[in-house]
């Protein structure tokens, strides 16, 4: 079920995305594309908590793809497990308890 958007809420996430220049991805910090939908970098909204429309932010459209079913807190986690994964290390599996998860 699609909700309607929360334009107070993107008003908002957009207002702090803004670096007086150009829009800023939430996680990654990297200047966003706002006129090409097929650039990763594209602007896109992201609910911090899946389908929650009250908390939005800005975010390059790869991490969105990359975060879609995941909260906030679930996404750092996976991307923290993964790092240290690929520094040699170990991969925690409870970072797959994933509460939003609908696939």
């Amino acid at each position: 079920m699609r909700h309607k958007p929360d334009k107070v809420a993107r008003a908002k996430a957009l207002t702090q995305a803004w670096d007086g220049k150009g829009f800023r991805c939430y996680y990654t910090g990297i200047r966003l594309v706002e006129d090409n939908h097929s650039d990763p970098r594209y602007l896109t909204f992201d609910h911090l908590t899946p389908r929650e429309e009250s908390r939005i932010v800005v975010v390059a459209a790869a991490i969105n793809d990359m975060k879609s079913d995941l909260s906030d807190g679930e996404f750092r986690r996976m991307v923290r497990q993964l790092a240290s994964r690929f520094s040699g290390g170990e991969f925690d599996a409870r970072a797959f308890n994933l509460k939003h998860w609908k696939r």
